[in-house]
């Protein structure tokens, strides 16, 4: 890479920090819980988180689009490339579940409950993100008109608009599983006995 690349790549992965800094802002509120950690180490922990989402949304980009480039170099059955073709949606779920899993347990200034394998805010955020992708994709390539609205900024506004709806998603599951974890009763331990009686 040429210093000009890493300029680029570095001003991205801030801007980018930016983001989930504000995703981080918004999981604490739907906990209800007052930013108390050094701007420092929020700094940090933001650029760690944000280097994750990269590698995940860099990972689930090569499942989607050059998994199907590669299958028509290889000698693979039919069935093959469909169960492949297919298993990249759950595979991509699996990635999306867990950044927003990580970014539940290492968001929000305190942690509300301890680590667990099945989240199920993360799940429904999952979900909504997922199926809510598909909609809005069918949605922008059959009925919008962003071409002839924004004109050749169409496909930018999509982005950006993309990336709103899934920031909104995400913070929908960050307070779906507040309210989970506000509803369950706590985790109460029965007095010692004395043993001296």
């Amino acid at each position: 890479l040429n210093l000009t690349a890493l300029l680029s790549l570095l001003i991205a992965t801030w801007s980018a920090r930016s983001g989930v800094g504000a995703l981080m802002t918004g999981v604490n509120i739907a906990n209800d819980t007052p930013e108390t950690r050094s701007y420092a180490y929020l700094q940090a922990l933001s650029i760690a988180l944000t280097i994750t989402a990269l590698l995940a949304v860099a990972i689930s980009m090569f499942v989607v689009t050059a998994v199907p480039v590669m299958l028509h170099f290889t000698s693979t059955s039919g069935f093959a490339d469909s169960w492949i073709l297919w298993s990249r949606w759950p595979i991509l779920a699996i990635f999306a579940y867990t950044s927003i899993s990580l970014l539940y347990r290492f968001g929000p200034a305190q942690v509300l409950h301890s680590w667990r394998f099945f989240n199920l805010g993360a799940a429904a955020a999952t979900a909504l993100w997922f199926f809510g992708s598909l909609g809005f994709s069918f949605y922008a390539t059959r009925i919008g008109s962003f071409d002839a609205t924004y004109g050749s900024i169409g496909a930018v506004v999509i982005l950006l608009f993309w990336f709103w709806l899934s920031a909104l998603f995400v913070l929908l599951g960050a307070e779906i599983e507040a309210e989970l974890t506000f509803l369950q009763p706590p985790n109460l331990q029965p007095p010692k006995e004395d043993k001296r009686t």
